[in-house]
């Protein structure tokens, strides 16, 4: 193997250690969190009061040769590691989905907690970033989310997710573009718009092609589109029946 694709090979193990240095990591503590009762009185605090929001459009799977690549990446190193998330996720049960149906947020994006944390709620980046949405603090108080030394709520279920949707749908909104939108979750709205700038291109592939963004942040987007095509084809991927969200459409680069 060569240097080149070793370096690639870890890069993508690294992302997904979350998954790979622990097993099943839902405690009770974190199911008992997971009912509907919880996910009802979480919506009588102010931050995250229930408002009528517009679906989202969906976003459909763009099979670039960035994109591919990751696929064969993730096929060959990493199956074993996606099955483990979406049993993580299915454990949590469907109160996950609930939040993002109401929040008006496809859930295609839940493939984001895949690679952010493996469905951990307990994840912890050496960044700081925490959960399974894995928030920074700045950004956690932005969305309504405490975070303190008898607290952290970056670590409860129904919180991150309900901050989780807001911020994702935030990003959207800024965009119109969910490849925009997923970098922005992955290196901010500033490294995007300033990578906009100096490329003269809103297009993220082309942003990518110069390499006007970290290389974290344009395989991120990769990834995502990956993992996502993965989860909608779990029998071609060794994944048997398991399967993450709804079926998708998707579109094949030249």
């Amino acid at each position: 193997m060569s240097l080149v694709k070793t370096l690639l090979v870890s890069f993508t193990l690294f992302t997904l250690s979350a998954c790979s240095s622990l097993g099943l990591v839902n405690s009770p503590d974190h199911l008992d969190r997971l009912s509907e009762d919880n996910y009802l009185h979480a919506r009588e605090v102010p931050s995250f009061r229930k408002a009528s929001y517009p679906q989202l459009p969906t976003p459909k799977v763009q099979l670039t040769p960035e994109v591919e690549k990751e696929v064969a990446f993730f096929s060959r190193y990493n199956s074993s590691t996606i099955r483990k998330a979406i049993s993580r996720k299915n454990e949590l049960g469907p109160v996950i989905e609930k939040i993002f149906v109401d929040e008006g947020i496809p859930l295609e994006l839940l493939n984001l907690a895949i690679i952010e944390s493996c469905f951990n709620p307990e994840a912890r980046s050496s960044a700081g970033a925490v959960g399974l949405w894995q928030f920074m603090k700045s950004t956690a108080s932005v969305y309504g989310l405490e975070v303190g030394y008898f607290e952290d709520q970056r670590k409860d279920p129904i919180l991150s997710t309900l901050a989780a949707a807001r911020h994702i749908r935030d990003l959207y909104l800024a965009y119109s573009d969910w490849n925009l939108a997923l970098a922005a979750y992955n290196a901010g709205s500033g490294s995007v718009d300033r990578a906009i700038i100096r490329a003269k291109t809103d297009n993220f592939w082309e942003l990518a092609r110069q390499a006007r963004l970290r290389e974290q942040t344009r395989r991120y987007v990769a990834k995502f589109y990956a993992v996502m095509h993965i989860t909608n084809n779990p029998q071609e991927y060794g994944l048997g029946e398991m399967r993450l969200a709804m079926s998708y459409p998707t579109r094949r680069f030249g």
